[in-house]
């Protein structure tokens, strides 16, 4: 008896010394969630939820897994900062994004722990007079090389990278926002302006339809005005579009597709932020959430080829069994280990494929800082052509506009001028406050373009390509 107890402690104490903390490591089944994870063994890039640039007049990038049940406010008028905490509670591509980095965190989890031991009963010999042979066999398998570790390393990059592609989609939501709140103020504008222009071309057409009357007009200038008053419409009709089609958008980025439009707060005319050239190409260069990515990716490549390197190491599988030998009345062990050999696979094609991803990934590095530059380009372009238009507006065309109309109201207060040359004057007023619009818009969106890390093209939430280890780990 002494000796059976003996012999399954051994061997329990042989296949067992890593059950404790093999449990420390287990998701919380109550829960069902992964445990927290250190990510301090992934070496060359800083912890993104530490160093991550947070977007523009964005409170809290936690704050963005709120309560999605949120609703409008009741007022009848709303502020961009209303519009961008709305947003964060409600847009479900930044839950998605958030989900992600938990599919990266249950794989990091999962990578890592030590294959659970087997366990087998063993009968033989047994006849109905007679048990016979009769033990159990309990077999372990004892990884070597840092698989683990290197294991978790590789997927703690993945974590890394979901984070940073979170972070990307922050700033497409929060620009989105923005777009749409410019675009609306600038549509709201047009459609006051647009409103101006239709009165005052309605009023031309009556003009010249009593001096026709009269003797002192033309058919030809009665058509002439009726043109005009179409043309004034038309404008109004895309302004109002214009304006439907942003809120419908808007709404869309909001997370509330059925919210109804009402008035936005706020003015174009605010002083725009500045940009110049080599300032914000470098401050791109250092905080773009793409740029992060593609350096992640890198790191990833690399711990993966050192993953690579070791899968030939062989793993040890141990065997042990006790059985009762009942003829003999005695217990027999036996105890085997057992040990691939590589000499055949060496995971040669998983070392090729490995280290041709890391080239992969430095490339794409390198193409990422040159889809910023060129899109920075075009941004910076849109950028200085609206900022000049806005000034020449503001500066020149515009006073020059007013002063003119003044001018004709007061010739024609002293008889000097007729109507119609007043309704032409009020008509090109109008007319250059609608371009000045136009490019007072222009500016800000691509100024938000450019203070929003160029995060503007699509809203739709990034997915992690692989958020598994690769194949053989």
């Amino acid at each position: 008896m002494k000796i059976r107890i003996h012999l399954a402690a051994w061997v329990l104490g042989l296949l067992f010394p890593a059950l404790p903390a093999l449990h420390a490591r287990q998701p919380d089944e109550k829960n069902d969630a992964p445990a927290p994870i250190e990510t301090s063994e992934t070496p060359g890039i800083p912890s993104p939820v530490e160093s991550a640039p947070p977007p523009p007049d964005v409170t809290d990038p936690a704050t963005l897994e709120g309560d999605t049940s949120a609703q409008p406010p009741s007022a009848d008028a709303w502020n961009l900062e209303e519009l961008l905490s709305f947003a964060e509670a409600n847009n479900p591509t930044l839950s998605e994004a958030a989900a992600w980095i938990d599919v990266a965190l249950g794989n990091q989890t999962q990578v890592g722990l030590y294959p659970n031991p087997i366990f087998y009963y063993n009968g033989s010999n047994i006849t109905s007079s007679m048990a016979g042979q009769q033990g159990g066999l309990v077999e372990q398998t004892f990884m070597t090389g840092g698989k683990l570790k290197l294991n978790r390393a590789v997927a703690a990059q993945t974590v890394n990278q979901a984070t940073w592609l979170r972070q990307q989609q922050i700033y497409r939501v929060t620009n989105a926002v923005r777009l749409r709140y410019y675009e609306i103020l600038g549509a709201q504008r047009r459609i006051e302006l647009s409103q101006s222009l239709v009165s005052l071309a309605e009023k031309g057409a009556d003009v010249s339809r009593k001096l026709q009357k009269s003797g002192e007009g033309t058919l030809t200038d009665v058509l002439q005005a009726e043109i005009e008053v179409g043309q004034a419409e038309i404008l109004l009709n895309n302004a109002r579009n214009e304006y439907d089609g942003a809120w419908s958008q808007l709404s869309a980025t909001l997370g509330n597709s059925g919210m109804q439009p009402v008035n936005l707060l706020g003015t174009l005319d605010s002083e725009a932020p500045e940009f110049e050239w080599n300032e914000t190409y470098g401050w791109l260069l250092n905080n773009s959430p793409e740029i992060m990515v593609a350096q992640t990716n890198i790191a990833r490549a690399q711990i993966a080829m050192r993953r690579a390197q070791v899968e030939p190491i062989p793993n040890v599988n141990v065997q042990g069994w006790v059985q009762r030998d009942t003829q003999i009345d005695q217990n027999i062990m036996q105890f085997q280990v057992g040990v691939p050999t590589p000499i055949f696979n060496r995971n040669q094609g998983g070392r090729y494929s490995a280290f041709a991803e890391y080239r992969r990934a430095s490339a794409a590095a390198e193409q990422v800082e040159l889809s910023l530059k060129d899109r920075l380009a075009v941004a910076y372009r849109r950028y200085r052509n609206a900022s000049q238009q806005v000034d020449n507006y503001r500066e020149k065309i515009l006073p020059k506009a007013r002063q003119s109309l003044e001018l004709i109201r007061e010739g024609y207060q002293r008889g000097e001028l007729t109507f119609l040359q007043v309704l032409v004057a009020q008509r090109t007023f109008f007319q250059t406050s609608l371009a000045y619009v136009d490019s007072l818009t222009e500016l800000w969106k691509s100024s938000v373009a450019i203070s929003g890390m160029l995060l503007t093209e699509d809203a739709a939430a990034p997915s992690v390509a692989d958020p598994n280890t690769p194949n053989g780990l």
